[in-house]
């Protein structure tokens, strides 16, 4: 069990918490004090065997604890959130990414370097990289470095690869900072990383299913072609995964596979981004023999469709602020959640950019339409999960497989992934059930069921604000781009995405760089 103690800040206030615990013979396993300069704090404590029975029994004592203002139930630890975001964001990196102490040893490697390298334990933790690069001190060099380094050339397992070197800077309690290690990314090379089999990426994506095996069979038929690809489907029904596996099964598979969301840039800036500027590169020359992929292709504006267009019609187009003609040879393969037909026939997308994406086309059916996939995308994410949380992964029970099967699941795949992230990070004793779950919070909502008087607690403003942020995070699994959620309340591009930013809504770990970018299922 993990608690959240909210309270003033005074001498001896850990300790009295600690004497509680101790009386009710509840032992501590990992704890965290974090104070701020009103004079509040946060202690965090981790009582691993603590049962529920223990809780209510303690609960009442520390709340009389002189300064202490709350207790509360939480699913992570602040360090074990800090270590999940981590492994999530390292994992989304497609480049082997490792994190080096001072004598060369591995903190953290990403599932791209544990794989090159073999690397055995958590993260490839603790083991010593020296011994793998050839006729390079690599102790020394971690421990001279002052700056970034680029481009490093190194022998590893015998194969030449191209290193960057990130110096990690500790900042010291007096003005100054320590050097305590740095991160190493690999380029380059034959790496075993950078080199999936073909069938891979169908491999990774479930299909036990009738629609989604068909959807598997055809996919494979067009992934070798070269002509655009036009992905359809819900939102977080797996458009992005699919779009990767028809670039690992074509024969562009060795060349990068860039992907830009086109709902969360402004026009000028999405410009850039895709065709370059000045002597910036833009995405079409950076991903040269590879596969770019466009989700949210409908959110385009007028200017970046004709220059979308003249790109399909001949391969050339014109950097930002350049008028010279450049070529690039880059597989288009879009998506789209929204009926791109009626888009057309409504004026908001161009006929003809519409016939030049729908040479090739694949269906992704909803996770509501593949009953029989269901359970293995569950088991799937959580094992994913207990990576993230280095735990071992629980187990469902009946009741929880059955909850989920009957369960709509609007979100799709990436509801039932979230559901089972959190559902994971809760579970005690091994097993998740369907309370875990919490599958009814959102029927019971929309049931008509009580309002719950906390949202109206404090001042109009804040009650607003948990409003508002109420009301963005029930719109946005269903209109998941600021665009659509902003002609959906009636406001402003900038001011969705504002919005989105500060509650902290479609900031997910690997979400990219914007609020509602989509992570890799798409």
């Amino acid at each position: 069990m993990r608690l959240q103690i909210v309270f003033d800040d005074r001498v001896g206030i850990a300790m009295a918490v600690l004497n509680s615990l101790a009386r009710h013979n509840i032992n501590m396993t990992a704890g965290d004090i974090v104070t701020q300069n009103d004079g509040r704090g946060s202690f965090y404590l981790h009582a691993a065997q603590m049962t529920l029975d223990e809780l209510h029994r303690v609960l009442p004592e520390i709340r009389q604890v002189p300064g202490v203002r709350d207790v509360r139930p939480i699913p992570l630890m602040p360090g074990e959130r800090k270590q999940s975001e981590l492994r999530t964001l390292l994992g989304a990196l497609p480049a082997p990414v490792l994190s080096l102490d001072l004598e060369g040893r591995v903190v953290v490697a990403n599932e791209s370097a544990q794989r090159l390298l073999k690397l055995k334990g958590p993260d490839g933790q603790g083991t010593p990289l020296a011994p793998l690069v050839e006729d390079f001190d690599l102790v020394e060099h971690i421990n001279r470095l002052d700056r970034p380094e680029y481009g490093v050339r190194l022998a590893l397992r015998g194969q030449a690869v191209l290193a960057d070197f990130i110096p990690v800077l500790v900042p010291l309690a007096r003005a100054g900072k320590s050097l305590s290690g740095a991160v190493m990314v690999l380029h380059g090379g034959s790496l075993e990383a950078a080199s999936p089999a073909v069938d891979a990426g169908f491999a990774s994506i479930v299909h036990r299913s009738a629609p989604m095996r068909a959807l598997v069979a055809q996919a494979r038929r067009m992934a070798p072609l070269s002509a655009p690809i036009l992905i359809l489907g819900e939102s977080g029904s797996g458009k992005a995964r699919l779009a990767y596996a028809c670039h690992l099964a074509s024969p562009r598979r060795e060349a990068p596979f860039l992907r830009l969301n086109a709902g969360e840039l402004a026009d000028a800036g999405a410009e850039a981004v895709l065709f370059g500027v000045r002597e910036q590169p833009g995405l079409f020359e950076q991903g040269a023999g590879g596969t770019l992929f466009l989700s949210d292709v409908a959110e385009l504006s007028p200017a970046l469709q004709a220059r979308l267009l003249g790109f399909l019609q001949d391969g050339r187009f014109r950097r930002g602020g350049s008028v010279e003609p450049r070529r690039a040879d880059v597989r288009i393969i879009a998506s789209t959640r929204v009926d791109l037909a009626a888009e057309v026939r409504d004026g908001r997308f161009r006929d003809d950019l519409y016939y030049h994406l729908h040479v090739l086309n694949l269906q992704m059916p909803s996770l509501r339409e593949r009953q029989a996939d269901v359970l293995p995308v569950a088991l799937e994410a959580i094992e994913m999960a207990a990576r993230q949380l280095a735990c071992a992964p629980p187990r469902l029970t009946p009741e929880a497989e059955a909850a989920l099967l009957a369960h709509g699941w609007p979100g799709n795949v990436r509801q039932l992934e979230n559901t089972l992230l959190r559902a994971v990070t809760v579970a005690e004793g091994g097993a998740i059930t369907p309370e875990l779950l919490a599958l009814g919070t959102d029927a019971t909502a929309a049931s008509g069921a009580p309002i719950d008087e906390a949202l109206f607690e404090g001042s109009l403003a804040e009650a607003l604000a948990r409003v508002e942020r109420l009301m963005l995070a029930r719109l946005y699994p269903s209109h998941p781009s600021t665009r659509q959620l902003a002609r959906r309340l009636g406001l402003s591009h900038t001011a969705v995405a504002n919005k989105l930013r500060q509650y902290g809504i479609g900031l997910g770990p690997g979400s990219g760089s914007g609020p509602a970018a989509e992570p890799r299922r798409g």
